[in-house]
């Protein structure tokens, strides 16, 4: 399958878009899909969702693990910048695509706003 990743960062009033195009697997378990992929740099990536939450866990060095819901705050900690806390704006699904809107902040500034969607072609 591949996949179609797009991460629109916006920091600062400045807009950068991230876009990957890769190799992956959709596999279905219980109540959760699963897409496992290796990004371009090479790490292996296994993000889980059902129908309010995602769940993204980049297996890097040390790995990092970023929880997305809809009815709480979550945090996740970036060696570099240390505990952020993660705010889960809006998580649209289909058979076919992902959108995800978040902001991330670090103690009570805000460091950016993003939007992550992914799209699945069979």
């Amino acid at each position: 399958m591949k996949l179609l990743l797009k991460n629109h960062i916006e920091i600062d009033g400045k807009i950068e878009t991230v876009v990957e195009h890769l190799e992956g697997n959709k596999i279905e378990r219980l109540n959760k899909t699963f897409l496992e992929f290796e990004d371009e740099r090479k790490i292996k990536n296994l993000i889980s969702y059902n129908e309010s939450s995602l769940k993204r866990i980049a297996y890097s060095n040390p790995k990092t693990i970023m929880e997305f819901s809809l009815d709480r705050l979550s945090e996740t900690f970036y060696e570099a910048l240390g505990w952020l806390k993660i705010e889960t704006l809006e998580f649209v699904q289909s058979e076919k695509q992902l959108s995800l809107k978040y902001r991330i902040f670090k103690e009570e500034q805000l460091l950016g706003n993003y939007q992550l969607e992914i799209e699945m072609f069979f």
